[in-house]
């Protein structure tokens, strides 16, 4: 685009320069045949003429190398280089009649001082006017091409302006284009996939129904169990306490036992002693016994001591078996 826009800026500058515009507005007038066959008419109506194609017209009009482009050449030549120095001498023509005519002017009125004065100071005014006139002219040219050259800057600026904000409205418009596609595409992603979080979520809330109605039957067994365990508990703690007190009163049983026992102990060593006593006793009864047989019977006279003797032993006895009981 920047190239094409030096092209047609390098165009414009050498069509505006006087010698290539002179030459071609002359060409034209001197061949004006073939611009007028070009634009104005049709290859029938140009076959009347003995003229097959537009090429024909254009042959015939270089065979006229005056007309084709010597006499152009010539037209632009003399008014680039030439018509500067003829408008040069048409200003000094004008300068001169107007000199003249202020000697005239003197001449006229030279009996009156004031005039002839006053004529002075206003043609000095008059040229120091032209002066400004001039030099304001040629800074109004300058002006010109200033606006001008201003004017083209503030219209490529313009031009490059547009060019950038056509340039990123469509980049904007494929960026929007891309942006709802994009948009789209993911709106439908997501509902996918928000369909599918929610049957999955769905699934696992209908999971965790199942879960929680198992939880809740197997609390109220667990409850149950519980209520279960506490009378349980309770029961035993009842039966602990019976035991607390079975085990004092086993504990005092125990104690009395243990004293029955010690007593026991004392009274089966006592009864012991008793029972060797009294085997001692036995002893000496089956000796007494035993001697009482073996005496002769002539020793009668001695058997009430003998009967004496036993009958202590007899009596002793007995004491011991009481003293048992």
């Amino acid at each position: 685009m920047d190239t094409l826009k030096d092209f047609f800026s390098d165009l414009k500058d050498r069509i505006s320069n006087p010698f290539i515009s002179s030459f071609v507005i002359a060409w034209l007038i001197c061949n004006y045949q073939i611009f007028i066959a070009l634009f104005f008419y049709k290859l029938a109506e140009l076959s009347t003429d003995g003229s097959v194609t537009y090429f024909t017209i254009i042959e015939k009009a270089r065979n006229n190398d005056l007309n084709f482009w010597l006499l152009p050449l010539i037209v632009a030549l003399f008014y680039t280089f030439v018509m500067p120095f003829v408008k040069s001498g048409v200003k000094i023509y004008q300068a001169w009649i107007l000199a003249g005519t202020d000697k005239r002017i003197y001449k006229v009125t030279d009996t009156s001082v004031v005039s002839i004065e006053n004529h002075k100071k206003v043609s000095k005014d008059l040229r120091e006017t032209q002066a400004q006139y001039a030099e304001l002219i040629e800074n109004e040219s300058t002006f010109k091409n200033d606006i001008e050259g201003l004017h083209i800057r503030i219209k490529e600026m313009q031009d490059k302006h547009t060019e950038t904000l056509l340039a990123t409205q469509r980049e904007n418009e494929k960026r929007q284009e891309s942006l709802r596609e994009e948009y789209d595409g993911s709106i439908h992603q997501l509902q996918s996939k928000y369909n599918e979080d929610l049957k999955n979520r769905n699934e696992e809330f209908g999971k965790l129904q199942i879960e929680s109605q198992q939880n809740y039957s197997a609390l109220q067994s667990i409850t149950s169990i519980r209520n279960e365990l506490q009378h349980t508990i309770d029961k035993l703690e009842q039966e602990n306490q019976s035991l607390l007190k079975a085990r004092t009163d086993l504990t005092d049983l125990n104690r009395e036992l243990y004293a029955q026992d010690n007593s026991q102990r004392s009274r089966i060593e006592k009864c012991e002693n008793i029972l060797n006593h009294l085997m001692l006793n036995i002893n000496d009864i089956e000796k007494l016994i035993k001697s009482l047989h073996e005496l002769p019977s002539s020793d009668e006279t001695r058997y009430p001591h003998v009967i004496d003797m036993i009958s202590n032993k007899l009596r002793n006895m007995r004491r011991d078996l009481s003293d048992f009981v």
